[in-house]
């Protein structure tokens, strides 16, 4: 709840500097009496944004070999992100977020929950329909740093796994993303609510993975603001 309210705090500061950039900003009068404050015409397409998202997150467990189940299990994901215009419909879109997810596990002599924090680092090419409310696609490649995994069995106290010990190749992995979304764009900024899906892959140590029944895939929905950069 916490950490919650440091990001909220975040996102509402990046609102009120983005709104207090263009306060004074007006467009040239025309013979007609207007007192409109946004451009419609603009090309929202071409513009780039910063700002912040938040959102939660859920683990399904895929492809399983093994006689568990998982429960529901939400959790926590927000950061920085930007939506750097390329041209036209196209952009990229970084982002780096702190993200919890935690997994359940029921079955025969396995009833724990894993909650794993890490810092994620996705890299999207994105493609906008639309101008001032914009559908949106986004796809491309994250990169995953763990922090620690916490581990609850019942009628235990909870273990914590530290990887301070660990190089970055141990504590590095990375996998595909993607998902889709709708930004409302204005001449302040841009809102935008996106579902996204992530699905690890390997990591730099061990290379690929290859065992099938651990496959897992995060899911998340998310809501951000993106400030305007430029005029």
């Amino acid at each position: 709840m916490k950490r919650l309210s440091i990001v909220l705090a975040l996102l509402l500061g990046i609102v009120a500097t983005s709104q207090a950039q263009y306060r004074y900003y007006r467009y040239p009068s025309s013979s007609k009496k207007s007192t409109h404050r946004y451009n419609h015409r603009d090309d929202f397409k071409r513009q780039s944004y910063l700002g912040f998202k938040v959102g939660g997150t859920h683990t399904a467990l895929i492809n399983n070999n093994r006689p568990i189940e998982l429960g529901l299990a939400p959790d926590f994901q927000g950061g920085l992100a930007a939506k750097l215009a390329l041209g036209g419909f196209l952009a990229l879109q970084p982002e780096i977020l702190y993200t919890q997810s935690t997994t359940k596990y029921f079955g025969q002599n396995q009833n724990s929950r894993i909650t794993r924090s890490s810092v994620d680092v996705p890299i999207l090419f994105r493609f906008s329909f639309g101008n001032t409310t914009q559908f949106f696609i986004n796809a491309g490649a994250q990169a995953s740093y763990a922090l620690d995994t916490k581990t609850k069995y019942p009628g235990q106290p909870e273990e914590t796994l530290e990887y301070e010990k660990d190089d970055f190749n141990h504590r590095t992995g990375y996998g595909a993303a993607g998902g889709m979304g709708v930004a409302i764009n204005s001449h302040y900024g841009q809102f935008l609510i996106e579902a996204r899906g992530y699905y690890p892959m390997g990591d730099f140590a061990n290379g690929w993975l290859n065992q099938p029944e651990n496959r897992m895939l995060n899911v998340g929905l998310s809501i951000g603001y993106l400030g305007r950069l430029g005029r």
